[in-house]
């Protein structure tokens, strides 16, 4: 999280993108893949499930302000806007457009 960085002043903030894919993502090489996928599912389905239920945790603001140092009105912001994809690989027809945003962006 970049917020309290641009809270203390060391980061400035220049805009917001919002990118139509996942911010955090699971990949893993074909050996792991094809060797280990019941270990790796069961990973993924913890964490999907820790973050699904974030939004209910108790004293979850409390938890955010506190680590990082963000007033609860921040806090509750981010929480509110944050969304978890469900389980599953990456909707392929979302490739063109995030290829074309990275290319706006100056990836290429």
């Amino acid at each position: 999280m970049t917020q309290p960085l641009v809270h203390s002043g060391e980061f400035r903030q220049v805009g917001k993108h919002e990118t139509p894919w996942p911010s955090f993502v699971f990949a893993a090489r074909n050996e792991i893949l094809t060797g280990r996928t019941t270990e790796l599912g069961r990973v993924i389905d913890l964490v999907v499930a820790q973050a699904t239920t974030l939004h209910q945790r108790p004293g979850i603001i409390d938890e955010i302000t506190s680590r990082y140092g963000l007033p609860t009105d921040v806090a509750q912001e981010w929480l509110d806007s944050v969304r978890f994809a469900p389980r599953g690989p990456l909707d392929q027809t979302l490739a063109p457009t995030v290829l074309d945003t990275l290319r706006q962006a100056g990836f290429s």
